[in-house]
């Protein structure tokens, strides 16, 4: 293959963000990120700029992002009943739970639409697992240590890695 044929990783990252997503999306890389995010009123896509990442923890960072550009409405934080909760039990505790449900709710969206994926989150999962994404190290976390987080955090791993560690949230 001429070098002029050869698609680099950042260029095939963002054709597979595009061509997921069904529009011109802005993709882009940034040092300084933790984890990927997206930004509806602009349409930008920020994927981390780590070293050595993991392919499919590369390709589930893209498809849940995408899945946000797909599913999220730009305006969910400022929708009436979203302002009422707030003003209730508080703005963080509130955005806090609200995007827990809404990661959930939009895997599963991007999944049933693109079946193709469930490996690719399943594979990225366990990548992300394996460099202690989620803030503790492959195989620490015990039952007292799963037990000890938060209600929000518990939801959110028990999503998206309880298949992976054996997780439940009964009886906890």
């Amino acid at each position: 293959m001429s070098k002029s044929n050869t698609v680099s990783l950042p260029d095939a990252s963002s054709l597979f963000a595009r061509l997921l997503a069904e529009e011109n999306l802005t993709v882009r890389t940034d040092r300084s990120l933790t984890t990927a995010c997206f930004e509806p009123a602009r349409r930008v896509l920020s994927l981390p700029a780590w070293q050595n990442l993991n392919e499919n923890a590369l390709l589930l960072f893209i498809a849940h992002e995408v899945g946000h550009a797909l599913f999220t409405p730009a305006d969910l934080f400022d929708q009436p009943r979203v302002k009422s909760l707030s003003a209730t039990y508080g703005s963080p505790v509130v955005r806090t739970m609200i995007n827990v449900v809404e990661d959930v709710r939009i895997e599963r969206q991007i999944r049933e639409k693109y079946r193709g994926l469930s490996g690719v989150f399943s594979r990225g999962y366990h990548a992300l697992l394996d460099r202690s994404f989620f803030g503790f190290a492959p195989g620490s976390l015990t039952e007292s240590g799963w037990n000890d987080k938060t209600l929000p955090d518990r939801i959110n791993l028990y999503a998206k890695v309880g298949g992976l560690l054996r997780l439940s949230l009964s009886g906890a």
